[in-house]
């Protein structure tokens, strides 16, 4: 399976492979894959990115009170992957300031054939834990912190018949909520907007 990644272009795009019309994206700030094993050749492909950066009411951040942000162009990376015929396409990972792990991956291509998955956890480029679960506790955890943002990378192996797909991931262990008396970040109470002159 080819993809195409788009990690983020303003606003709007129609998009060719070609001579192939993919359809008309919306990126803004959010990346776009599309998939295009059907469409891709060997070699002397063509890729024509014909982008709409006019002003959309319904595509933030245009006009007003943001409209410094009002710019056009392909301002993020744009890649060709190329993966197994079953792969992770994205990994979601939160941890909390218990060092509970909660793992949701979203899995490309044939999503009906078997396969496993397990993870690695490093930290500073240092196995921590390796595990095949998506609900887990690591001890000892260092916390994200406004003044410490440490983080953690989660590689998520999947194995299939078709062969090996690998994802990395950032994140950090932290709790927030909010209360009457404010936000709570890792229970410490955080002033979020200084109002001091």
């Amino acid at each position: 399976i080819v993809t195409i990644n788009f990690d983020g272009f303003m606003v709007k795009a129609d998009i060719y492979l070609n001579d192939k019309y993919l359809g008309r994206f919306v990126s803004a700030y959010n990346p776009i894959t599309i998939d295009v094993t059907s469409f891709i050749k060997q070699k002397d492909n063509v890729l024509i990115v014909v982008l709409d950066s006019t002003e959309d009411n319904n595509v933030p951040p245009f006009g007003y009170a943001v409209d410094y942000l009002t710019y056009g162009g392909i301002y993020r990376g744009v890649s060709l992957n190329v993966h197994p015929k079953v792969y992770i396409e994205k990994t979601l990972v939160s941890g909390s300031s218990s060092g509970n792990i909660s793992i949701k991956n979203i899995i490309g291509g044939n999503k009906e054939k078997s396969h496993e998955i397990s993870y690695e956890l490093y930290l500073n480029e240092k196995l921590i834990d390796s595990f095949d679960d998506e609900n887990h506790t690591i001890k000892d955890v260092l916390l994200w912190d406004v003044d410490n943002p440490v983080l953690y990378k989660l590689v998520s192996k999947l194995n299939s018949e078709y062969g090996e797909s690998v994802y990395e991931t950032f994140f950090g262990f932290r709790t927030i909520r909010f209360e009457k008396e404010g936000f709570y970040l890792n229970d410490k109470k955080i002033k979020m907007v200084n109002n001091e002159s």
